[in-house]
């Protein structure tokens, strides 16, 4: 297994999209030096990639999934616990 990392655009409440390759696992969501960051354990790297949607909201937001049910993925603290992001997964 190879653990990437992916760094996510504080793009509150708008969808992003990351090429993951199948078979990978989710390892982790966290604050890295103000940046909201995944780390994903990848089995092949010469798997085909999958794209799977993230969303980030900020407690007390609220997201239309529409009738998605959304995968809790972590919550994270950013500028000494002021400000905190949830990350879901469509």
């Amino acid at each position: 297994m190879t653990v990437w990392k992916y760094e996510l655009e504080v793009s509150l409440q708008e969808p992003q999209m990351l090429e993951i390759p199948s078979g990978s696992d989710f390892l982790c969501f966290e604050n890295q030096r103000d940046i909201p960051v995944i780390w994903i354990g990848v089995h092949d790297t010469e798997a085909v990639k999958v794209t799977y949607l993230f969303v980030l909201l900020e407690t007390g937001k609220t997201y239309d999934f529409g009738n998605a049910n959304p995968l809790y993925r972590g919550t994270a603290m950013f500028m000494q616990g002021k400000y905190v992001l949830h990350l879901f997964q469509e």
